[in-house]
């Protein structure tokens, strides 16, 4: 992300979106600063997007990137493979870490623009050991062999493109309805813990809200709207 700023800052981009591919990241991070293993062969992709809506919409972007990889990742392994999205930014094959997004805003300094970027990262060819809580997979280990970081890219923004265009025509709730068809752990059991790493609580995992929140059920059936944590599907 670092070059897209770059970018954003020296004026190269005007308008329109733009994508930016990076052979291997050597400071790649995922949520919180955390270390994100960017290996050569697997996808690094910055996509860049002026941001002229209201800032309360920002996290939605996140769902709508998210749709569209599981979309693009499920049509590469077919039906034999059960493709999931993990709240708030993973997806996930046959339970294990495929893929993972990263939103940012940026505000240029020259003229107070503000720009979006999404950071998309797709194991291609290798994965790390372990992803935080979850296993890791990739598309090679899966079968499906032969595809490039580029041909992937595009398949991504054509249907980011089509489902964000899908978001102007509607409203978030065409993307929350899809997020939540694929949406791993729903109605099952989950461990949340909150980014102090002190406080966690244990309950039901019940919907995504209208702003994208993680809707929990505790044990005592008292709802509560989660906006940053980490989940951790609990198998019975």
């Amino acid at each position: 992300m670092n070059e897209a700023v770059r970018l954003i800052e020296a004026e190269t981009l005007l308008e329109g979106d733009m994508g930016i591919l990076a052979y291997q990241q050597l400071q790649g991070a995922g949520r919180r600063g955390r270390p994100w293993v960017s290996s050569p062969g697997n996808l690094h992709l910055s996509l860049v997007i002026p941001f002229q809506e209201n800032i309360c919409h920002l996290g939605e972007f996140s769902f709508i990137a998210a749709v569209a990889l599981r979309e693009v990742i499920a049509e590469i392994l077919g039906a034999e493979s059960e493709v999931l999205c993990k709240w708030p930014n993973d997806i996930l094959v046959n339970g294990s870490k495929i893929a993972g997004i990263l939103i940012e805003k940026h505000e240029r300094s020259s003229d107070k623009s503000c720009w979006l970027i999404i950071g998309i990262g797709v194991n291609i060819e290798s994965c790390p050991a372990e992803s935080g809580l979850l296993k890791a997979t990739c598309l090679n280990s899966l079968g499906a062999r032969g595809f490039k970081p580029q041909t992937i890219a595009e398949m991504f923004y054509h249907s980011f493109a089509h489902w964000r265009d899908l978001w102007f025509k509607s409203s978030f709730k065409v993307i929350q309805t899809e997020w939540m068809k694929w949406a791993a752990g729903l109605g099952q059991k989950v461990h949340v813990k909150f980014p102090d790493q002190v406080n966690q609580v244990e309950g039901k995992f019940c919907e995504l809200d209208f702003d994208g929140a993680f809707v929990l059920e505790t044990t005592e059936l008292k709802r509560i709207r989660i906006h940053t944590a980490d989940i951790d599907i609990l198998r019975i």
